[in-house]
């Protein structure tokens, strides 16, 4: 090989390596370049492009909600609710409205305190367990971690629901729903054609439900009686009465405000209101002592009581756990706002004359068990009922209403509840090993008398 040759071929391979050279640090001028845009986020929003505008601003706003909603900022015409974009089917609607139940101790602080107000304030004290720290009464008790996770969690649903069927007043600067959003809902789900055979077994019920509130009250008022004393004089009665009522309300509010931070206050507010219930009670029994019972109106109603309280008591066979729920908390004709409350029908708050005529589940549960005072087993009833629900197929999952319940609310939140399901809450945490055998016979002597 000639010298002429090897030098034709040195320069091409320097020709080459400048080539590469220049090609690799173009390619990392355009990736430091790439960088550097990514970094400083600019020109962000014009690579969106239109896809952006087609967000949905109301789930955005329902991903921003913090601990209280009072951060929101939307604006709704004066009268109109916001529309629902999605058509729901009864089962789905159903499920909003037992939500929007479990959200009501929400909505009343909301509407107290308005929207500003820290949501924090709606958790109840804990139980107090040995060894955890004593604070001084009115003073806030910090949430454990569970607690504010469903607080948070419970927060976005309920004020959720208030965007989604809430009736707003464009005057009104808190945002305040002036609709019941229950109310609304119960309504919207009476307007709506199950499609499914658990759907349609639900709406049965509810329909005998309602048929049965309205026999029961039928016949407690016919079992008051009819008035003997003209009308002046049973107004003017009833009249007074209401003032005393307003004034122990009153009352009530003023102690709640100073319960924990001024203790001689509170006390003198309870005894004020204790002398105005004894006045309103002798004012009662004045009016019910002049009433005169008319016995063929009595047995006329009383025979259409008994035919709706057949029908609605056969629900209670179903496996359907909405369906026996909706019988069950029905004949304990109480609010199930409160949800930990249900599974005992406190007889009390009826009249004698009333409960004679009344047979509730857990009383036929209770005789099952041959125990003699079934209020010793309240607490143990409720369980038991509760857990039969869980077993029956409700929702007692960690997110279910009926945990949160547990978890934020009742008599004392139970911080120990959050995050478990209300069958292990149960087991693991809230029923004493001996307490559990009571409470499993007594939800065994549901399935034995429903179950089947």
């Amino acid at each position: 090989m000639n010298q002429k040759l090897l030098s034709y071929m040195f320069y091409g391979f320097l020709l080459v390596v400048v080539i590469l050279a220049v090609f690799l640090l173009n390619y990392q001028i355009q990736q430091n370049k790439h960088r550097t845009e990514a970094k400083s986020g600019a020109n962000l929003v014009s690579h969106v492009g239109d896809d952006f505008r087609d967000v949905d601003s109301h789930a955005v706003k329902q991903n921003i909600i913090n601990v209280a909603p009072r951060e929101m900022d939307f604006v709704v015409a004066d009268g109109e609710a916001p529309t629902t974009v999605l058509t729901l089917s009864y089962l789905e609607i159903y499920q909003q409205l037992q939500t929007a139940k479990a959200c009501h101790p929400f909505y009343d602080f909301w509407r107290r305190n308005g929207l500003a107000a820290d949501s924090r304030k709606i958790v109840r004290p804990p139980v107090k367990l040995y060894g955890t720290a004593v604070y001084p009464p009115g003073e806030q008790v910090p949430l454990s971690a569970g607690q504010t996770a469903a607080l948070t969690d419970w927060v976005k649903r309920c004020y959720g629901l208030w965007l989604d069927y809430g009736v707003f007043n464009q005057s009104d600067n808190q945002s305040i729903p002036i609709n019941d959003i229950s109310e609304t809902l119960t309504k919207k789900l009476l307007a709506t054609v199950p499609q499914s055979k658990k759907g349609r077994a639900i709406k049965q019920t509810r329909q005998l439900a309602a048929q049965w509130q309205r026999s029961f009250a039928q016949l407690e008022t016919t079992l008051e009686g009819e008035d003997s004393i003209n009308q002046a004089e049973i107004d003017a009665v009833h009249d007074e009465v209401e003032k005393l009522k307003q004034l122990r309300e009153d009352l009530r509010l003023q102690w709640m405000d100073v319960r924990y931070s001024d203790e001689s206050l509170a006390k003198s507010l309870l005894q004020q209101r204790n002398d105005l219930r004894q006045q309103i009670h002798q004012y009662e029994v004045e009016l019910e002592s002049q009433k005169v019972l008319n016995q063929d109106a009595l047995n006329q109603v009383l025979a259409g009581y008994q035919i709706q309280d057949q029908k609605l008591n056969q629900a209670l066979y179903s496996d359907v756990a909405e369906v026996f729920y909706e019988a069950l908390t029905t004949l304990e004709n109480q609010q199930v706002y409160w949800l930990s409350l249900i599974g005992f029908a406190n007889h009390s708050i009826t009249t004698q004359a009333l409960n004679q005529y009344r047979i509730t589940p857990d009383q036929l549960v209770y005789e099952a068990s041959g125990w003699q005072n079934r209020w010793l087993h309240s607490s143990d009833l409720r369980y038991a009922a509760q857990w039969y629900l869980c077993d029956l197929g409700m929702d007692c999952g960690p997110q279910s209403p009926i945990v949160m319940h547990y978890c934020l609310l009742g008599f004392s939140s139970s911080p120990r509840a959050c995050g478990q399901n209300l069958q292990s809450f149960f087991y693991n945490d809230l029923i004493s090993p001996n307490r559990l055998q009571d409470v499993l016979q007594f939800k065994n002597h549901y399935q034995e008398l429903f179950g089947e």
